[in-house]
């Protein structure tokens, strides 16, 4: 019995040093409400159109004064200290010391509430000449942002940790904060951009120079975030926030660029994150959120040769009872939602996987190559070429993979059009017996 005490004691302890509360002061004043992505994702069912007059460009740099020298010394060295922190994580987790991973993390997260890097005094007036850039999956990144984006990934780190040890209230303290992260980088670096392509006209392009490449993985990592806080929300019935996180969650999974993430995953997270924003929208007795959210999950589970839950069929039919409007022609299963007037937007229809290159598969290299090409007006690929590879061997492989692809047209004012410059990364990579599921070659990351 003693011992069986003495056991107890020490998990609770053990608790006790990585339950420690975490959160960042970062005074952002994102003007958006989540309830703005609910009435993009389901417009027919929204009183007000979305507002466009909040939205803004990229901040960094804007102020006629560049950045002063103790600054720029103090940014180089908390940014080897980010690096450095995010680095050990990753060690951690590897080998599955999960409290020590949380315990760090809150360290790193305290480290970083007390550094110059979210300021945004700091971003405005940040000079980017002398200061080391890196390259993430082919997008060129600032100083600035790179220390954005490893923010974003010793939080997502944290979370995994969490959720390994099964502690959902870590999970919540984590989803937070990383939700409070990506709404300060979407509401200072031009993210809110992106938006536009969802029914503004071709005027409205979005202008790359105004936003900044660490959008392309804030999306993602944001709607990771909220697919939690999703869960959360419904356990603990708070259905309105549960609608407007999904909401959010399934703009950000279209506003990811294709290369970030895999086609089937963005379907599945979408899949998911309808139901619940249904189910959450027939507690409120919301009938318009409840026929649309379960009809279009039915669509996307048949588009996947899924059967769709019985239970979603009946609840749909119960909100015909007391909805009836026409049906919402501007969401399909394969493209989301979308409206006629999208901007060269493009969505991918089939990826036919690469060969693996016979000599590299019997020596056991692994590694990736960056492909650049053109989408045309019926969704075929042109002129492709290689931008960069960790091994040039697999560039003909890669080439010849991306000949298959298929997108949806790209359409400019309704019109079928071409977009040129899409990029995707190809990844090579052997599945062997303990390999993590989020593993990346050497090179590739």
């Amino acid at each position: 019995m003693l011992r069986a005490y003495s056991i107890l004691f020490t998990l609770c302890f053990g608790s006790f040093l990585y339950t420690q509360p975490v959160d960042l002061d970062l005074n952002n004043k994102d003007t958006i409400p989540l309830s703005f992505y609910t009435d993009i994702q389901f417009p027919s069912c929204s009183l007000d159109a979305p507002q466009l007059d909040k939205f803004k460009a990229d901040l960094k740099g804007i102020s006629k004064e560049n950045s002063n020298s103790v600054d720029l010394r103090a940014l180089k060295k908390q940014g080897k200290k980010i690096r450095k922190f995010h680095k050990d994580l990753l060690a951690l987790k590897k080998k599955e010391k999960h409290e020590k991973v949380l315990e760090l993390s809150g360290e790193a997260i305290e480290f970083i509430d007390k550094s110059i890097i979210f300021k945004t005094s700091v971003l405005t007036s940040f000079d980017d000449y002398s200061l080391p850039k890196f390259n993430q999956n082919g997008f060129p990144l600032d100083f600035l942002s790179s220390q954005h984006l490893s923010t974003l990934a010793i939080i997502k780190t944290a979370m995994e940790s969490a959720k390994a040890l099964e502690d959902p209230s870590q999970i919540r303290e984590w989803s937070k904060v990383g939700l409070k992260v990506s709404r300060w980088i979407f509401s200072n670096r031009g993210c809110s951009q992106f938006l536009s392509q969802f029914y503004e006209s071709k005027q409205a392009i979005v202008n790359k120079s105004s936003t900044s490449n660490v959008c392309h993985f804030n999306h993602l990592s944001e709607s990771l975030f909220t697919e939690y806080l999703v869960i959360d929300s419904l356990n603990n019935e708070e259905y309105e926030n549960a609608i407007n996180y999904a909401s959010l969650s399934l703009t950000d999974l279209q506003i990811t660029p294709e290369s970030q993430m895999q086609y089937k995953l963005a379907v599945y997270l979408r899949l998911n994150n309808l139901a619940r924003l249904a189910y959450s929208a027939r507690q409120q007795g919301n009938w318009c959120l409840v026929k649309e959210g379960f009809g279009r999950a039915g669509r996307l589970a048949k588009e996947l040769n899924m059967s769709p839950l019985e239970i979603w069929t009946t609840y749909e039919n119960e909100a015909s009872l007391h909805y009836k409007k026409e049906f919402n022609k501007e969401w399909t299963p394969q493209f989301g939602m979308y409206k006629n007037d999208k901007i060269g937007s493009y969505i991918p229809i089939k990826q036919v996987p690469p060969i693996y290159p016979k000599n590299l598969l019997r020596k056991g290299i692994e590694g990736c190559a960056m492909l650049k090409f053109t989408i045309n007006e019926k969704g075929k690929t042109e002129n492709i070429e290689v931008e960069w590879s960790t091994n040039t061997d697999f560039n003909k492989s890669a080439i010849e993979s991306a000949k298959k692809y298929e997108y949806s047209p790209p359409l400019i004012a309704g019109v079928p059009s071409s977009v040129n410059d899409v990029r995707t990364v190809v990844v090579y990579k052997l599945e062997t017996p303990g390999k993590a599921g989020d593993y990346t070659p050497p090179g590739c990351s």
